[in-house]
């Protein structure tokens, strides 16, 4: 504190780093709180100090970016699931024109009953897919544009498969992703009974990310298929690096998307990581280390953003 100068003052000049918005709805009363702190001699305590520096520095930096970033998390987990579903039901209508063809006829298997119907098989499965495709493209769209339906919707999506993946098969391969998307956007669901998500961008680009999503899945799908195995780590280490250059690129000025990326491969790491620990049947799987090298790269951009480029996309 200056010579001269009040106790009210000081502390005004203190909480002058925080928002302006913050301290026309909260200044006065923060500045009689802090007034009331300080010591025989007049002066405020340093913790008092740090703790107003603490909440400038979460209102301004943590908060704008955290915020959006949770949305645009739950927008890319409900743009994969509905991805892999379109992805699922493309595969499923093609192997069905080549099956009703003749053009595709699969090998004789001794253990499948004879009354199995591989046409009805086929049908099912494909109308399966496009259920939920079509769930997960309304969840999209009502996320994208606010509707309270979404929320529910994602949570009921998730659970089908997951509930399924327990009664069937409990032993699967797929139960810690899908584990991990069910919680995620269980979450979400706390977070959408106070208001809607906002997520941040334009619902365009988020739409046009669809069919690149599909691309992506089922290019690295066909690769890993078709290539032998020893070529598996280059390809994942590739397909990580080109990820985390395109994300650095395509949203270095919006670290909000910078920061969800980063949730999302931490996700997809820690999936692949329990599915490798719980099922090692062979020589570890790069997917895990090369996901988290992703998610250590774009936080670390994320959050070494400059404030004010951070704050001016969070109003956008």
């Amino acid at each position: 504190m200056n010579i001269g100068e009040s106790v009210a003052d000081s502390c005004r000049r203190l909480v002058r780093v925080l928002p302006a918005d913050y301290r026309a709805a909260h200044g006065e009363d923060l500045v009689s709180t802090l007034a009331d702190t300080v010591d025989e001699r007049g002066v405020l305590p340093i913790r008092e100090r740090l703790a107003v520096l603490a909440l400038a520095l979460k209102l301004r930096v943590v908060t704008p970016v955290t915020g959006p970033a949770a949305a645009a998390l739950v927008a890319m987990l409900v743009l994969a699931q509905a991805g892999l579903a379109l992805v699922g039901a493309l595969m499923g209508v093609l192997s069905m024109v080549l099956y009703l063809g003749q053009a595709w006829t699969p090998a004789p298997m001794s253990d499948v009953p004879l009354t199995f119907d591989l046409g009805g098989e086929l049908a099912g499965q494909v109308g399966q897919d496009l259920v939920f495709a079509l769930g997960w493209l309304a969840v999209l769209y009502g996320l994208l544009y606010r509707r309270r339906y979404a929320a529910p919707l994602a949570v009921v999506l998730a659970a089908v498969p997951l509930v399924l993946q327990v009664i069937n098969n409990p032993y699967g391969m797929a139960w810690a992703g899908r584990l991990l998307t069910f919680g995620t956007l269980a979450v979400a669901v706390l977070v959408w009974w106070r208001g809607p998500l906002a997520v941040p961008g334009r619902p365009s680009r988020w739409l046009l990310a669809l069919p690149v999503t599909m691309v992506v899945l089922l290019g690295q799908a066909q690769i890993l298929w078709m290539l032998p195995s020893a070529f598996e780590s280059v390809v994942v280490w590739g397909l990580a690096a080109g990820v985390t250059v395109a994300a650095v690129l395509l949203a270095r000025n919006r670290p909000w998307a910078l920061l969800a990326g980063s949730w999302l491969a931490l996700l997809v790491a820690f999936a692949h990581g329990v599915t490798q620990l719980a099922f090692a049947f062979g020589p570890t799987a790069p997917h895990a280390v090369a996901a988290l090298a992703v998610s250590i790269v774009l936080g670390a951009v994320a959050w070494f953003s400059p404030a004010g480029a951070v704050r001016r996309v969070a109003r956008r």
